[in-house]
């Protein structure tokens, strides 16, 4: 076939619309078939047939097709995109400074792929301001819960979360959480009580959702976590402590966060502290390490207060006071009042041992 022919082969070809394209995207990626779709849609296989390749087709009318095929905005957003890159790009006028056909072939490749590229980012960012949107109203759901729970007896407390789905909340259970480990110093009983009643609810997040049950064992490794940090602090039987927390670790190695709601870096920054405790300073150092390799920006502070304090306990001063030093660059004393006034306090007692006193001194007034 001589040079002519081809072209005039090229010109006959049929090519559909750009949104017929998208319809025939969201058809065959669904599988659909056409007479399928006309017959969900009450009209002629030929309807189906002129909207792809007729330019027939218009937006609304395709969105009201695809919802037919139980596929949303989002759905049809993606099958327009696709037809765009697959669909020859319109001819431009001659100018003597046109690219060569290479160079055309090698900036509409690159194009394509920077369309894909940033057509996944703009979905990450996006879904990552919806999730932390909706982690924000969560937590002020689970607040209120919390103090609705407690007006409750601890019997009723646990009646209500069993047959009420409202109180089967993953933020009310992360608030138990806060206020559990808030409670720790004053009052380890309680703390003890919160967290066990946090893993209680817990334990009934997501019955009904299908797919729950990952995040919601992770969820319970957690919840779990205070418990033993309760536990810690109650301090009369550390080896029953250790076993607790090898039961966070199965709960949490057994579940999945995709969101990153819950902190792993926390964990093992909690669990440093009973190593401390045990007087195992090397395992409580590297498990401060490991917490600080996963902290987010807003962790680093008070890991970093925790580490100082191990060092402290080992007797090296020096260690614990560079520490602090570090520790303070990433405390935000109006964000964190009580890390600032467990920073200078810590810096006063370190500072003390090491026989300072003097410098102390304006630190504590």
């Amino acid at each position: 076939m001589d040079s002519k022919n081809v072209e005039t082969a090229k010109t006959a070809r049929k090519i559909p619309s750009l949104l017929g394209l998208a319809l025939h995207n969201l058809i065959t990626a669904h599988g659909w078939s056409a007479r399928e779709l006309a017959g969900e849609a009450g009209v002629a296989p030929s309807t189906i047939s002129a909207y792809i390749w007729e330019d027939a087709l218009t937006r609304e009318r395709l969105e009201e097709l695809a919802g037919l095929m139980d596929l949303g905005p989002a759905d049809v957003e993606r099958a327009v995109l696709a037809a765009r890159l697959v669909l020859p790009p319109t001819p431009i006028s001659w100018s003597p400074v046109d690219p060569t056909p290479e160079e055309r072939r090698i900036a509409e490749k690159a194009a394509a792929m920077a369309a894909g590229e940033i057509s996944e980012v703009v979905l990450d960012v996006r879904l990552r301001e919806v999730r932390h949107e909706h982690q924000r109203r969560d937590l002020e759901e689970g607040r209120r819960l919390a103090r609705e729970l407690k007006t409750y007896s601890p019997a009723d407390r646990r009646t209500l979360i069993e047959s009420t789905p409202d109180y089967q909340h993953w933020g009310l259970a992360y608030v138990l959480c806060s206020d559990s480990e808030a409670a720790a110093a004053r009052d380890p009983g309680k703390a003890l009580k919160l967290a066990e009643l946090a893993l209680f609810v817990a334990e009934h997040v997501g019955l009904e959702e299908t797919g729950s049950g990952a995040f919601r064992s992770r969820l319970e490794g957690w919840c779990t976590g205070f418990i033993a940090n309760a536990q810690r602090v109650i301090g009369s039987d550390l080896p029953g402590t250790e076993r607790t927390w090898a039961r966070v670790w199965r709960l949490w190695n057994a579940g999945a966060d995709s969101a990153g709601l819950l902190s792993e870096a926390y964990l093992l920054d909690m669990e440093a502290s009973l190593r401390r405790d045990q007087r195992h300073f090397p395992k409580a150092l590297k498990l401060h390490e490991d917490a600080l390799a996963l902290a987010r920006p807003d962790e680093v502070g008070v890991i970093l207060l925790n580490k100082s304090a191990t060092l402290e306990q080992q007797g090296d001063y020096e260690s614990s006071a560079r520490i602090l030093a570090e520790a303070a660059q990433h405390i935000d004393s109006d964000r964190q009042p009580r890390l600032r006034f467990g920073l200078r306090f810590n810096e006063a007692a370190v500072l003390c041992r090491l026989g300072r006193a003097q410098e102390a001194v304006p630190i504590v007034e």
